[in-house]
């Protein structure tokens, strides 16, 4: 058995080494303890994957695992290479959101195939085949069910049920009871994209699309009958509040929220402050709108079509007479964007969940493409509706928009500093260089970042210089031992 662990060490620097040595980190928020054998089945399905890998021959299979599942990776795959032949690798701590399939990691392996556990965002790969095994949660379904008829009395009520991924095993007997009870009860579906994976869900999802209005939206399909609106329904969202909560309540803005907490065991309206989030949102673009350098941060190299929202952010930002650097750098976090300080706001490319972030301890701002559209392209115009998810952005979706080019003369002035400011350029040249990423082929990740040099003119540090060449080489030499704060000998000497 061949693993592969792609990780990464998160230093919290102390003056103790005690404090450092003994600090523990907690795994076992979602519940996933080591598992007897019959409940690693039960949770990891071993069992379904054994039969997919087997069903279409794949030799070379990544585990993709998110850090609270990492303690039964071992225990997983020797239960796989069990049942068949062939090499499995560990994938652990991904570049970006473990939420996304990890096809890079996967493919520096040769991997013909993916296995996906635990938590996903559904973001759509373009690569490799992927199972999802989202990991089974425990769901009291007759509590959950009897929540509902409380929270909604009324059986005519008009709901639409979501739930997280991890109680996909046990949503169906939910929805089996209150569809007896509530005839105007919509079901929301996974919206998975199943190449020659899973064909039941593919065509269970497919029989349910009959003479509706499907809304593509948040990795989930619903099917609303077409003389409805969905503004008219309220949702109730089995699961915790987290990234997924989030993104939910940002792209279903106008919808009443009632939230089941399957662990808690309890349900209550979650009243997103409406104002708050509009407020928030124009203050970032009044920022776009503001800034000269906008940097475009690479926040996923899986979720398809993300070098197609790259190119045109790219022609956004330039014909509104602004300049754009694109920055590839993995998962971001205050001290590295605060390594560019030439540049006003950073705009994330990333999965729908993992773009939602919240800038307040960042030194710059932080953007989503749709509010850099609405700073930069007049042809885009807010409606009310929020999208998280840069795909339906471009080309050939419901909400996209074309590109238009904005003279120099139109001005206007800032509602965040009061200065009359200008939108669009003259100066339409393609001798005006942007930053580019350089791709290492047509199928494969980011190797290489150019900058324009003018980015770097009035730095006093411009960061490594290779100079090919002109380093001697040197014989490797044993370095120091111990952690920052005090290396093993340091102090003996002065003693």
């Amino acid at each position: 058995m061949l693993l592969l662990f792609k990780c990464k060490m998160s230093l919290v620097f102390s003056s103790s080494d005690s404090e450092v040595i003994g600090r523990a980190i907690n795994l076992s928020k979602n519940d996933y303890l080591k598992l007897s054998s019959e409940n690693l089945e039960e949770v990891y399905e071993l069992r379904k994957c054994v039969y997919w890998i087997k069903e279409n021959g794949y030799t070379r299979v990544a585990l993709q695992f998110p850090d609270e599942m990492l303690n039964n990776c071992t225990a997983v795959c020797v239960a796989i290479q069990r049942e068949v032949n062939c090499q499995v690798f560990v994938l652990a701590d991904t570049s970006y959101g473990s939420c996304c399939v990890d096809e890079v990691a996967a493919e520096h392996v040769s991997a013909d195939a993916i296995i996906h556990f635990g938590h996903s965002c559904l973001s759509s790969t373009s690569r490799l085949p992927v199972l999802y095994i989202f990991g089974k949660q425990p769901l009291d379904s007759v509590h959950a069910v009897e929540e509902f008829r409380k929270m909604f009395p009324d059986r005519e009520s008009h709901v639409i049920l979501i739930y997280d991924v991890v109680y996909s095993h046990s949503a169906s007997q939910v929805c089996e009871e209150l569809q007896k009870r509530y005839p105007n009860l919509l079901i929301s579906k996974l919206d998975i994209n199943l190449s020659p994976v899973n064909k039941d869900c593919n065509s269970e999802q497919m029989n349910n699309i009959c003479s509706a209005t499907v809304i593509r939206r948040c990795g989930r399909l619903i099917n609303l009958p077409r003389e409805k609106v969905i503004d008219e329904y309220c949702i109730f969202y089995m699961g915790l509040e987290t990234l997924s909560l989030k993104n939910f309540l940002v792209n279903f803005t106008k919808c009443r929220f009632c939230v089941y907490d399957p662990v808690r065991k309890n349900s209550r309206w979650f009243t997103i402050e409406g104002s708050r989030l509009l407020k928030r949102s124009y203050y970032l673009i009044e920022c776009v709108k503001d800034a000269k350098i906008i940097g475009i941060l690479v926040g996923t190299l899986a979720v398809s079509n993300y070098r197609d929202i790259i190119d045109r952010l790219k022609t956004i930002i330039k014909l509104a007479g602004k300049k754009s650097y694109t920055l590839a750098m993995g998962r971001i976090n205050p001290a590295k964007i605060a390594n560019f300080p030439e540049i006003d706001v950073f705009v994330l490319v990333a999965c729908g969940e993992n773009s939602l972030i919240d800038s307040k301890e960042y030194y710059k701002p932080i953007v989503t493409p749709f509010e850099v559209e609405l700073g930069c392209n007049i042809a885009r115009k807010w409606t009310g509706e929020y999208i998280s998810d840069f795909r339906e952005l471009l080309s050939g979706s419901l909400a996209y928009a074309d590109i238009v080019s904005v003279e120099r003369k139109d001005f206007d002035v800032s509602l965040v500093t009061g200065r009359v400011r200008t939108l669009g350029s003259e100066d339409t040249d393609e001798s005006q260089s942007d930053g580019t990423i350089a791709v290492r082929n047509d199928m494969l990740a980011i190797s290489a970042l150019h900058a324009n040099s003018e980015f770097l003119l009035n730095r006093s540090w411009r960061g490594l210089e290779q100079k090919l060449g002109e380093t001697p080489v040197a014989i490797a030499t044993e370095g120091q031992k111990g952690i920052a704060s005090r290396y093993e000998g340091e102090g003996q000497e002065s003693n």
